[in-house]
């Protein structure tokens, strides 16, 4: 049995207050949802993630498009009406990402699309990107969400994720995005409806009959509407008086920035395109309150906390050797 929802609007602000909203209902309730919704043009950010190095704000400006920030790790994605974004909401004993991917991949499939897996929670067809995927647990409750490019605006993609100065070197190699690709490019004749009936098919075929058909929305909660509407929540977190460092791990790219004042450290604060967004926000907690984070207990985990305690170690002597004071 699932819920299956197509949300009518296409504020993201509201969408991604929707969708939280459908999360805490199935905490409640136990149902699984499957949400189908698309956005005005706007920039997506990961949970830990710097406007100001992945946005171009000028191109922001000057194509009206909004930032917002969502609760799930990952990189920053750009969505317009070209764009069918797809939620998986599931109890987490019966979570598995590879059945999720495996569902779009069936939907698509039934069309005649051969798209794969590939990456860290990608899908490509034809050597190129055409969604990307990322999750957020909240307590017994997982939320896993993507995209599938269908027609997106590519040339005001590429404009507004070009934040001038925000690439990052690593044995002399700038870092790039993944190319990509519109499905409708390689597929003239797919419609945005028939992709959405596809994957709501392959949905009910694989997780059981929907409930009721399409659901309605749930009620929306203001609280988190206003969240999501609010620079607090998306902005608050940019420091541009900064210096920052950055430095290229197997699990993503980590970013340290650093207030200064007085030729002392003032504040230390890490961003990160990571799909481990809570180690990140256990970082940050840690480094306010001057502690250090946990011994994580899933080894890969550890492994991660160790980078990122190396990365700062070796940030911060950087600063120390310019005569800062920690």
């Amino acid at each position: 049995m699932i819920k299956t929802i197509s949300l009518r609007g296409t504020d993201p602000r509201r969408n991604l207050a929707s969708e939280e909203s459908c999360l805490e209902q199935a905490r409640r309730d136990g149902v699984p949802v499957f949400l189908l919704w698309r956005n005005e043009n706007a920039v997506i950010l990961g949970r830990n993630q710097n406007a100001f190095a992945e946005c171009d704000m000028e191109a922001v400006r000057r194509n009206h498009t909004l930032i917002v920030r969502r609760m799930s790790g990952g990189g920053a994605v750009y969505h317009d009406l070209g764009n069918l974004n797809f939620s998986f909401i599931l109890p987490a004993a019966q979570f598995d990402p590879s059945a999720c991917q495996g569902t779009i991949l069936e939907g698509l499939r039934a069309l005649g699309i051969p798209a794969k897996s590939g990456g860290r929670n990608d899908l490509y067809l034809a050597g190129k990107k055409i969604s990307g995927m990322a999750s957020w647990r909240k307590e017994d409750t997982v939320l896993y969400h993507g995209t599938l490019m269908h027609s997106v605006g590519t040339a005001v993609m590429q404009e507004v994720l070009s934040a001038p100065g925000s690439k990052f070197v690593r044995r002399g190699v700038a870092s790039r995005r993944s190319p990509v690709v519109n499905l409708q490019e390689l597929v003239p004749d797919l419609t945005m409806e028939a992709l959405k009936s596809s994957l709501l098919a392959a949905v009910i075929r694989r997780w059981g009959p929907a409930i009721e058909g399409p659901g309605e929305e749930p009620p929306l909660d203001p609280l988190l509407l206003e969240k999501y509407s609010s620079v607090a929540w998306n902005l608050n977190r940019l420091a541009r008086e900064t210096r920052s460092m950055s430095y290229a791990f197997s699990w993503g790219e980590l970013q340290i920035h650093f207030v200064l004042r007085d030729r002392r450290v003032e504040r230390t604060e890490l961003f990160s395109d990571s799909l481990y967004p809570d180690l990140v926000d256990q970082f940050n907690d840690c480094l306010a309150q001057h502690t250090r984070p946990a011994v994580a207990g899933d080894p890969a985990l550890e492994g991660i906390r160790r980078e990122i305690e190396a990365a700062l170690a070796d940030s911060q002597q950087k600063l120390k050797d310019e005569g800062y004071e920690i």
